[in-house]
Formats: C-alpha cells, sequence, structure tokens
C-alpha cells in the first residue's frame, strides 16, 4: 500500500463502503493516509439547508455580518467552534432499528442547517443577504466548502419579489413552502404567488415543495422538474379556480415528477384537467405521478373515485407512470386487494411501495466516482 500513489489511494478509498475502515483501520497501516485524509475533506461540500422564520435562535442579517468579521478576522475565536455544532450536528437516528449486524455509523444522521429571523430581510437587499449568509456558511464549514440544497421559508409578509430572487442567488435546489392553518396565514399561497407571477416563473429550483397549498400552485412553476403539492382537504378548499389571468394554461412545463399528496384530497375536476393538460402537451416531459394511500382512508368513495381518475389518466397519456406510497404494510395489501382488477391491465404502468423517508445528502465528495453522507 506504501507503494502505491496518492491518486490511486484516494480512489480506493472512496469506493469503500466500510467508513469505519476507511477512517480507522488504515491509517495504522499507511503513514501517509493523514495527507489523504486533509485531500479528501478539502474536496468535500457541506449541503445546509435554509428556514426563514421568525425564531428567537434563528440569525438575523446584524448576526451574520457580525460572523463575517471575526471569520476575516486572524485567529478564529471560540464562539466560531460554537456556531459550527449548533449548524453541523450528529442527531440519532431513529429509523434504524437496533441489532446485531447494523453498523453503528449508521445510527445517526448527520444535519447541517441554518434557521434565518425573518423580520428585518426584506430591509436588506437579496444580493447583500446571499454573499453574507454563503461567506458564513464557507467559514464555519470543517472543510470551506459549502453550499445551499433547500430553502424553506412560509408564505407570509416577506414578498416573492425578494424570496425568488434569493432563493435563485444561492442556488437552492429545492424551495419550501412551510405549513401552518390557513386561518392564521397573513397571505395564503395562492394570493401569495399570484402577487408577482412573472417573478415567481422566474425561479430556477429543480424542486418546489408546497405543504398544505392549492393544487393549483403546480402551474405557478414551469421550471421546476419535480413538484409536491400536500393539502389538507379540511383547510384549503376543494375546488379548482381557474386563474386565467394568471398563467398561460398552455405553457409547457418542465415538471417530471407530480407529487399530489394523499388521493383522498384530490378533486376530481382537477384530476380531469391534469389529464386535459397533459394531452394538450403542457406537461411534455412528465413521467411520473405519486400520491399516497393510507388504511385510515383506503374505504373512503372519494379515495376510490380518486384512484380510478388515476388510472384513467394513465389510460389516456402512455407515457406516466403511477406509483401510489402506501402507509405501512396493511394499507399495501388493502390497496392490492381493492384495486386487483384495475391494476390487472396496468401493472406495468403502476407501482405500490411502501411510504419511506427519503435521507437528504448533507456531505458530498468530488473525488474518484465520489461518496456521500446521507
Amino acid at each position: 500500500m506504501d507503494t502505491l500513489p496518492n491518486e490511486m489511494l484516494i480512489r480506493i478509498f472512496a469506493l469503500l463502503a466500510d467508513r469505519k475502515g476507511l477512517y480507522t483501520h488504515i491509517p495504522l497501516v499507511n503513514r501517509r493516509f493523514r495527507e489523504i485524509q486533509t485531500t479528501i475533506r478539502q474536496a468535500c461540500t457541506v449541503v445546509f439547508s435554509v428556514t426563514i422564520m421568525g425564531h428567537n435562535r434563528a440569525f438575523s442579517v446584524e448576526d451574520l455580518q457580525d460572523l463575517c468579521e471575526l471569520l476575516d478576522g486572524q485567529d478564529k475565536p471560540p464562539r466560531i467552534a460554537e456556531i459550527r455544532k449548533s449548524m453541523i450536528v450528529m442527531a440519532p437516528c431513529d429509523r434504524i432499528a437496533d441489532g446485531d449486524g447494523v453498523d453503528p455509523w449508521s445510527r445517526y444522521n448527520l444535519k447541517c442547517s441554518i434557521l434565518l429571523k425573518r423580520p428585518g430581510l426584506e430591509d436588506v437587499a437579496p444580493h447583500d443577504v446571499a454573499e453574507t449568509l454563503m461567506r458564513v456558511l464557507r467559514g464555519v464549514t470543517p472543510f470551506g466548502n459549502a453550499r445551499v440544497g433547500s430553502l424553506s421559508f412560509l408564505p407570509d409578509k416577506l414578498p416573492s419579489s425578494w424570496l425568488i430572487p434569493f432563493a435563485n442567488l444561492l442556488d437552492a435546489e429545492l424551495l419550501g413552502f412551510m405549513a401552518y392553518p390557513l386561518k392564521e396565514a397573513p397571505k395564503p399561497p395562492l394570493q401569495w404567488l399570484s402577487e408577482d407571477i412573472q417573478t415567481v416563473k422566474s425561479l430556477r429550483a429543480r424542486h418546489v415543495r408546497l405543504l398544505n397549498a392549492p393544487l393549483e400552485t403546480i402551474f405557478f412553476f414551469p421550471n421546476a422538474g419535480h413538484i409536491e403539492v400536500t393539502t389538507f382537504i379540511k383547510l384549503v378548499p376543494r375546488s379548482v379556480p381557474t386563474h386565467s389571468d394568471h398563467f398561460d394554461h398552455h405553457e409547457p412545463h418542465t415538471v417530471e415528477i407530480l407529487e399530489l399528496g394523499d388521493a383522498v384530497s384530490l378533486p376530481l375536476p382537477f384530476l380531469h384537467r391534469i389529464a386535459e393538460s397533459i394531452r394538450q402537451g403542457q406537461f411534455p416531459r412528465l413521467r411520473r405521478i405519486h400520491v399516497t394511500f393510507s388504511q385510515k382512508d383506503g374505504g373512503a368513495e372519494k379515495h376510490t373515485s380518486a384512484i380510478r381518475a388515476l388510472l384513467a389518466v394513465l389510460d389516456t397519456v402512455p407515457t406516466v407512470r403511477l406509483r401510489v406510497l402506501t402507509q405501512g404494510d396493511k394499507a399495501k395489501e388493502m390497496f392490492l386487494e381493492k384495486y386487483q382488477k384495475e391494476l390487472l391491465s396496468r401493472s406495468t404502468r403502476v407501482e405500490v411501495v411502501l411510504d419511506t423517508v427519503v435521507p437528504s445528502v448533507v456531505l458530498e465528495c468530488s473525488l474518484g466516482p465520489g461518496f456521500f453522507v446521507h
């Protein structure tokens, strides 16, 4: 091993699945590994999630500016280490079952996040806030490389004319609309989006997540490749407004995956409209529609109508597949039994799987084939 060049060793280490061996056993037999570890660290990027909210522990713009001054100094004060620990934490992973044979390294999730205090943000230009934030994130990370994976916020008093350019400047992969009861919302999502539709349409994030939002909102993001809309039927009206003055219904969208939440909340007029929009070429790249199925609502007639309407969409649009995410094994068995006849002729285009939480990538390395830590 001592005779191999560093470049070859790095590629070998990047392919190793056993992280414990990578950081404990190998250094015992290779004195050069410290240098190689440094090279790997320098190639690593920490992926942060940024959340804008009115929280007492959140960072204000002034806090970020103060941190930049500390980072510009020659000596990094202990406060930087404390802030790093608050942003980059190892949290227990409760989805990993205990028992023999379980990799102890997989018992924890690495979480990298920062809270931004919403009050006062709109008083500073989006460019200035984005630049200051990225300087802080790069300064506190142990690797010196950072990027924004997701940006989440409440669609309240922060205008879309500020938020959308901010998301574009951060180059966020995902823009998430956080949920709260509509009766407490100073500005419902549909109204927030409609105020400056041209700016909203300029969003570059490929993934958009809307919680507790009307289904109509999927038409506001023509550049997104993955759109999630979760509605709560008790809080969101089931009617589907036209809003023809807000957007062009014939404008082609780049969306490839539509996640529509629980099928029980899907109104039939909306599903009919989706089918018609696909036929008219508004969603030329759409390949998959995802819905969830729970055992509690499985027997509801409106649930049955929605599922059958979705299956009818498959009949009219042969390029689209349906993925049903079930809440547990019993729900999966119920779905397969309930819709056995309907699935028989569509078995290659309907996928029924258990709904699981997909971990986010928070650390990635570009060396060799690359590796990720979830």
